[in-house]
């Protein structure tokens, strides 16, 4: 960026505050369109679980609920969000929730312009910031309440941490160790960040502090490990070639899933190659900083506000390269990427790229100063690219989350507890389903349907055309009828189009593409064979259901 003369500091600001807004108001205005007020996945299990605390008449018994074990986590800060939305508006509204757990992107973004003046450091890092955080390499995060009161939450927890104990303070001392505490029961990988933070106060010799800080860890740690059962099966504690092997792929694998901005490099060969890429780069920069800290911890000097922050940094970079690690030991089995390159885990990648700029700026500002506009450029440019890469993954959660509800309405006599609904949607929501419903009561025969449908296996219908439609509302659904059920699930949208393609319109039988559709309800309910399949089309506010008279017997073990 040139550098800008005194008198201009006005001008400077006011386009700042322009580029910050314009990346917040666009994410805003996309979750606002795609996301429905109904629950998802894991929602149901935590909604089901809000049911048996109000009904649990001892303590005992609601403190056990509140704080049990969901997958590898216990859920407390989720659990006492739904709770606390029940409470007070007697109904869970996921619109609010989702709000809630994108809230903490806003938090992030302080704590980054925070560090940007404390440290004085270029204007734009607040800039870059905005277009880093507010993008959908994470839509999924974004689009599901428990997930993002989960996944966005907790990089705003282990931030402010790390803030904190570098601070002088006493009150914020006193709520560094609150924000500890909180953020193991939010997500797993708070013990990284409480172990980090502790060997944060080792070096800066803060004796009295690091003693509580233990019993902080000990006691967190007895709790929650109480009673705990492991999920992901074991495998064989041995430092064995293979499996070491296995486990840094899955590292480089995480880091790099962040970098694919296009289609062309979701490869996984090309993103390790970026993900290792980056882990070089990110060691760089830590030996830098740690040789700048080293005589600043020998010689127990004041931390200036640079120090601290670099401190802080140094500790991001850690904590993301350690979750990475426990990731891919957990979730990583016989070469299965499938788990380290999931939307809900980008932001972490994300987060590493924007603490090493943040480093490199204070490490190389008259660099940095240099080749900011190039930086900025490039992050817009991503954001963009981003954009038109995740827009069909978005629109298919969207569109899952609605079809999810419509089958679990039907399902939830005969699915398990945790699976039946509890919730009540709005009028809006309760109109779309009704439409939906009487849509399916009427058939047009149409010869196009019945030629577009394909059977290629037994857990994906292909339908020989794209659902083209993109604009927001529309939808194409697969349906698969018997005489007891009639189950939607949703078509994959063709979004090669441009940012256009966000408004784009179009007709179910306009072009001739394969679309999947993986038939995840078909094991539930004891559902009867043959299936009758047909299409469900929804644009502007017609819906017309298309009858063929293909019929299947389809079963799945999934």
């Amino acid at each position: 960026m040139i550098l800008l003369k005194s008198n201009h500091g006005r001008v400077t600001r006011m386009v700042c505050l322009f580029l910050i807004l314009v990346p917040v108001t666009c994410y805003t205005i996309v979750i606002s369109f795609l996301h429905w007020n109904l629950p998802v996945y894991d929602d149901y299990i935590i909604q089901f679980e809000i049911e048996q605390m109000m009904n649990k008449t001892s303590l005992p018994a609601f403190l056990d609920i509140l704080f049990s074990q969901l997958n590898e986590h216990r859920l407390f800060y989720t659990r006492i969000i739904f709770l606390l939305n029940y409470l007070i508006q007697d109904k869970l509204s996921y619109t609010l929730l989702i709000f809630l757990g994108n809230l903490p992107l806003i938090g992030i973004w302080f704590i980054v312009a925070a560090w940007q003046r404390q440290a004085s450091m270029s204007i734009w890092i607040s800039v870059f910031a905005s277009w880093m955080l507010f993008q959908f390499q994470y839509h999924e995060n974004s689009l599901w309440a428990m997930a993002a009161l989960q996944n966005i939450t907790i990089h705003f927890l282990y931030l402010l941490l790390f803030s904190m104990l570098v601070s002088k303070s006493r009150k914020v001392w006193w709520v560094a160790l609150a924000v500890g505490g909180l953020m193991c029961y939010t997500s797993g990988n708070g013990f990284i960040a409480l172990g980090i933070g502790g060997i944060s106060l080792f070096l800066q010799r803060r004796w009295q502090d690091l003693s509580i800080w233990i019993l902080l860890f000990c006691v967190t740690i007895l709790t929650y490990f109480y009673q705990y059962q492991a999920v992901a099966e074991s495998h064989a504690m041995n430092a064995s070639t293979d499996r070491l092997l296995e486990i840094l792929l899955g590292l480089t694998t995480f880091i790099g899933q962040g970098l694919v901005i296009h289609q062309s490099l979701s490869d996984v060969s090309i993103v390790m190659v970026l993900g290792f890429a980056t882990i070089v780069a990110s060691a760089f920069l830590l030996l830098l900083a740690l040789r700048h800290l080293l005589p600043v911890f020998c010689y127990n000097e004041l931390l200036t506000a640079k120090d601290s922050l670099m401190i802080v940094l140094v500790e991001v970079n850690i904590f993301i390269m350690l979750s990475g690690l426990a990731l891919a030991c957990n979730r990583m089995d016989a070469g299965d990427y499938s788990a380290m390159i999931s939307s809900r885990y980008q932001l972490y990648p994300t987060m590493l790229i924007l603490a090493n700029v943040c480093l490199f700026q204070l490490l190389f500002p008259k660099v940095f100063q240099r080749i900011s506009t190039i930086m900025l450029a490039a992050s817009i440019l991503a954001w963009l690219l981003i954009f038109q890469k995740n827009l069909s993954s978005m629109y298919l959660f969207s569109d899952q989350t609605l079809a999810y509800y419509f089958n679990t309405q039907q399902l939830s006599q005969t699915a398990p507890a945790p699976h039946r609904t509890i919730f009540q949607p709005d009028t809006d929501t309760k109109l779309s389903l009704m439409k939906i419903d009487q849509a399916l009561k009427k058939a047009t025969v149409d010869q196009r349907a019945s030629k577009a449908i394909k059977i290629s296996d037994l857990d994906y219908v292909h339908c020989m055309s794209c659902a083209n439609s993109l604009h927001p509302g529309d939808f194409d659904f697969v349906v698969l009828k018997n005489a007891r059920f009639q189950l939607l699930f949703p078509l994959l949208r063709n979004a090669n189009k441009g940012l256009r393609s966000f408004w784009l319109k179009g007709k179910l039988f306009d072009v001739g593409n394969t679309a999947q559709l993986y038939s995840f309800f078909l094991n539930v309910g004891g559902l009867k064979k043959p299936y009758t399949i047909s299409l469900l089309e929804k644009r502007d506010e017609n819906i017309t259901h298309y009858s063929t008279n293909i019929q299947i017997d389809l079963t799945t073990n999934k």
